[in-house]
């Protein structure tokens, strides 16, 4: 039998620490659940105040169903999207201390590892772990870097290493191009700041705009009742 949650992608499940066995099992639970709660509080009110009908009893309850049976994965969606953004944010913040490094006179693979030694939270931490482990193996640290963007669905990560990768065959300024892509990922990231806060503002509007509208109606409300019972 395949798993229920295969709307879901490897990558997500990777950085969000979920497997498609966990998603199907929160699915099933929230999906019955949800389902049963919604019928006896139907039932109720169709016994005790409104006759709701066999319909409207079984039409709410498939919704809850169906909605109880996608959130856990759109839960999953949301949090994997906000940890990409927080690594992509992490991963401009390394960009920089490695440029300041290197413009010190220290070379790239000493300034990556020293910089991703200064850093703090949970990205770092990753990032520190896969440098470990091809310092271990004796491997390129940006092959390191590249498998853990791969490995987890983040671009910015998998961009740099790629980019630094090439430079390095081909004979180029590696600091160069770290340079460049930390300016790409940082206006990146400030146009993806600057659209969330925006998306933010209309939806802080739309209940200003509700509460005047209702605020008219309340205030017309009598005197159009009125006009209506002259007539």
């Amino acid at each position: 039998m395949r798993p229920l949650s295969l709307r879901l992608s490897p990558e997500d499940h990777a950085i969000a620490g979920t497997n498609d066995a966990l998603v199907s099992r929160q699915s099933l639970i929230l999906a019955v659940s949800s389902g049963l709660m919604v019928l006896v509080t139907s039932v109720v009110v169709h016994a005790l105040f409104i006759p709701l009908g066999l319909g409207g009893i079984l039409l709410g309850t498939c919704a809850a169903t169906c909605g109880g049976f996608v959130l856990p994965a759109r839960r999953v969606r949301a949090r994997a999207s906000a940890l990409r953004d927080e690594f992509d944010m992490a991963v401009a913040v390394l960009l920089d201390l490695v440029n300041i490094q290197t413009a010190g006179g220290a070379g790239i693979e000493t300034a990556l590892v020293s910089s991703a030694a200064l850093g703090d939270g949970w990205c770092f931490d990753e990032i520190r772990n896969t440098l470990s482990r091809a310092q271990s193996s004796r491997t390129s640290y940006w092959d390191g870097l590249l498998e853990l963007g791969n490995e987890k669905g983040i671009r910015s990560l998998t961009e740099i290493a790629c980019s630094a990768r090439l430079a390095g065959e081909h004979g180029a300024r590696v600091r160069q191009s770290l340079i460049a892509k930390a300016t790409s990922l940082r206006a990146r990231n400030l146009a993806r700041i600057e659209h969330e806060a925006h998306q933010r503002t209309e939806q802080m509007g739309l209940p200003m705009v509700v509460l005047f509208v209702s605020f008219l109606v309340f205030i017309g409300y009598p005197a159009m009742a009125q006009t209506m019972g002259s007539l």
